[in-house]
């Protein structure tokens, strides 16, 4: 290979990594830092029985983000919960006809607090109109802490895109999608230390 194709496939490469969510343990299963926790409150999800029929609809989101679609982004949060258990996260337009893009990624619960990165892309987003969600993965009952949420742009000045992702406002610029069913709940909460 001579030096233009080599150029090319690092150029190549770069982009793909700028473009694709991390993999691995980061992505999968998080990371525990010692000395470190999550910062300000906690939203505590729970399901009380499992729900075999439309279990997508356990949701919480935050709505009206605002993406470049040349960009590429990092969604950034902390999260504990039934281990084993499974979350879900995504980014999707938040009207019909209801697409996804950037992030479709399962994340594994532990009983320890772990932080978790993944990079996306803001392709396939549109203006003014895009949604974060949190949801469980699976029909199962289970509970699942989120805390000390961020979406940053990647080569950016590090603003946090997402308004109250550390839940000092109780669930303000949050929504949540089938509590009504008497089955989920979400409650804020302090953040207790894992020792």
């Amino acid at each position: 290979m001579n030096n233009y194709g080599v150029s090319r496939f690092l150029s190549v490469a770069a982009l793909l990594m700028a473009f694709t969510p991390i993999s691995g343990l980061a992505q999968e299963h998080g990371e525990m830092i010692a000395g470190e926790m999550p910062q300000g409150k906690t939203a505590h999800m729970v399901r009380l029985k499992d729900k075999p029929n439309e279990p997508w609809q356990h949701q919480m989101m935050q709505n009206d983000l605002q993406f470049d679609q040349s960009k590429s982004y990092t969604l950034t949060f902390w999260a504990k919960g039934t281990p084993g258990a499974q979350g879900h996260v995504s980014t999707k337009i938040n009207q019909p006809p209801w697409g996804f893009f950037g992030l479709r990624n399962d994340f594994v619960l532990h009983e320890t607090w772990h932080r978790y990165r993944l990079n996306f892309s803001a392709a396939g987003s549109i203006p003014d109109n895009n949604r974060l969600t949190f949801n469980f993965q699976g029909t199962s009952a289970m509970e699942m802490r989120i805390a000390d949420v961020s979406i940053t742009q990647r080569g950016g000045d590090d603003t946090n895109m997402i308004e109250n992702g550390k839940f000092e406002y109780e669930l303000r610029d949050w929504r949540l999608n089938g509590h009504g069913d008497g089955n989920y709940s979400v409650a804020i909460e302090s953040i207790e230390s894992d020792s």
